[in-house]
């Protein structure tokens, strides 16, 4: 794009653009500091002019204002990232002495108690201040799809034929099915499903026992201390449970987090779980694949295709049809009556598979031993997908920041002029990145509040890939100053900077941290002011 004119910018600058045009130009000042200049002349002749036709007089400049600010990241980064790099060493150095003391609280999936107080917490305060709790997240979810549908209809009447588009909007959400007639929500101390019953909608259930002995034909969410299903549920289970027991038939997928898990019935898609303990009993069929995040797993059953399991042991006692994965464990067993139709790939501490006569693997085992700490940081650097990875990275990068520039120019345009204001943008983000995570947690913990809490950990993950570009977009500004050069190559060296930077061996990762955190900082910043604005 061709610089401004002369009277494009002194419009400007007397606000009298459309909001389009206007659009327009701040989308070209960002990236052109010729036009950029011409702005702020103008700007100071208008108030120079103003002052003389009014008779008042021009304060003199301060001396101050012609010492060039200090640069925040030539003295902020390094001072970051040392200091992060400080508390990883620390940190890794706790977690290689295997955190000897009381500190060893810190390591849950050794903790032998760690998840069952952890669901004590989360009960206690749901059972403890649900009603003031429930008032306030149903404000919020209120407000928020206030704010949203306000800020949506008002962008579609500006910018997309106005009334007509305003129209389509509303027709669409009259014609919309209800959410009641797909949707029983029952918020009771115990729900039963008895054996003659049958939902023909989803079931979201909230309450201290949940017992499914007859069918629902839609998908099951259950916030419970114990959950058992005993009959059919032919769409989906997502349990959150001190307790859960499916010894009946799931059709489709099971989400499960809880303290202890066991299946002794089918479960036709996957089974995800994360918590304590997992039991598949004898009768146990998992159509698709099994993957479980915790203490400890027993797999008896049948697992049509491939198990993943990290935490601290895994005894295989069934069929397995393709590959075992343990991605992190103190020790496994393959028990008598095992098959595994494929391979088996083990990250151990003991370094060792007990492997009984009666066991089968009919592919490959391959064992290596967890010591992450010895392991060569040069090794990613030999495979093609670590290049495959950055690429896509770079490309996704790329056309966030386009979008962005496209749809919130000021979001892209962030500089960092002085130390301080790097450590503010440090500091706000990393009370950001602390902060919402409990937040959402909080969300979750009541039936009406789950709808808001995966809408806020969408927009969360969002500002956290876009943190990135942020930063990248500033550096690339940085390092073209005074070149020629629209935004797009600013954001192409920048990112290219940033990706290289954050994957230098060692540095590498105390590096991406502060980028991410400062980044979200600096777009949280931004965002306060669009929105003050």
């Amino acid at each position: 794009m061709s610089c401004l004119s002369e009277a494009t910018c002194a419009v400007y600058v007397d606000e009298e653009l459309g909001p389009d045009e206007r659009r327009r130009v701040e989308s070209h000042l960002i990236g052109c500091r010729r036009c950029r200049a011409l702005v702020a002349a103008l700007r100071d002749e208008t108030a120079f002019l103003a002052d003389a036709l009014q008779e008042r007089a021009r304060p003199a400049p301060s001396p101050r204002s012609e010492v060039p600010a200090e640069p925040g990241l030539t003295w902020g980064l390094p001072v970051a990232v040392v200091a992060v790099a400080g508390i990883l060493s620390v940190a890794g150095t706790l977690v290689e002495t295997r955190l000897l003391g009381g500190l060893d609280l810190l390591r849950p999936l050794s903790f032998t108690g760690a998840y069952e107080m952890a669901f004590d917490l989360v009960f206690a305060l749901r059972d403890r201040a649900p009603g003031l709790f429930e008032l306030v997240l149903s404000l919020a979810a209120v407000a928020a799809v206030s704010a949203a549908g306000s800020f949506a209809l008002g962008h579609l009447y500006r910018r997309i034929a106005g009334p007509v588009s305003l129209a389509l909007l509303l027709l669409a959400v009259v014609s919309a099915p209800g959410p009641a007639s797909a949707l029983d929500v029952r918020l009771h101390r115990d729900t039963h499903v008895a054996a003659d019953e049958t939902l023909d909608e989803s079931l979201v259930v909230s309450g201290d026992a949940v017992d499914v002995d007859g069918v629902v034909r839609g998908d099951l969410v259950a916030w419970a201390e114990r959950v058992a299903v005993r009959g059919r549920v032919e769409g989906n289970v997502y349990a959150f449970a001190r307790d859960l027991e499916i010894s009946g038939e799931v059709g489709g997928t099971v989400h499960a987090v809880g303290h202890e898990t066991r299946v002794d019935g089918e479960v036709r898609g996957s089974l995800y779980g994360a918590g304590e303990s997992l039991e598949l009993g004898p009768r146990a069929r998992v159509g698709r694949d099994a993957a479980q995040f915790g203490e400890h797993a027993i797999l008896e059953g049948r697992v049509a295709r491939d198990v993943v399991f990290a935490g601290e042991w895994l005894e295989v006692r069934g069929d397995v049809g393709r590959n075992v994965d343990v991605l992190h464990a103190d020790r496994m067993s393959l028990r008598d009556g095992a098959r595994v139709g494929g391979d088996v790939d083990a990250v151990l501490h003991t370094g060792e598979i007990a492997t009984s006569p009666g066991a089968q693997v009919l592919g490959e085992t391959r064992v290596e031993r967890a010591e992450p700490h010895r392991r060569s940081h040069l090794a990613r650097y030999l495979e093609p997908r670590f290049y495959v990875w950055v690429a896509v990275q770079f490309g996704a990068g790329f056309a966030l920041g386009l979008l962005l520039r496209a749809l919130v120019p000021p979001l892209v345009g962030v500089a960092l002029p002085t130390t301080r204001g790097f450590f503010r943008a440090l500091g706000l983000g990393f009370a950001v990145a602390v902060v919402a995570p409990v937040a959402i947690a909080l969300c979750a913990l009541t039936v009406i509040g789950i709808p808001v809490a995966v809408l806020a950990s969408l927009a969360f993950l969002t500002a956290l890939f876009a943190s990135g570009v942020v930063v990248s977009a500033a550096v690339g500004r940085a390092l073209l100053r005074g070149a020629d050069g629209g935004f797009a190559l600013q954001l192409l060296v920048g990112l290219g900077v940033v990706l290289v930077a954050v994957h230098v061996p060692f540095l590498g990762l105390p590096l991406g941290i502060v980028t991410l955190l400062t980044g979200l900082g600096l777009f949280c910043e931004r965002a306060r002011d669009l929105r003050v604005a």
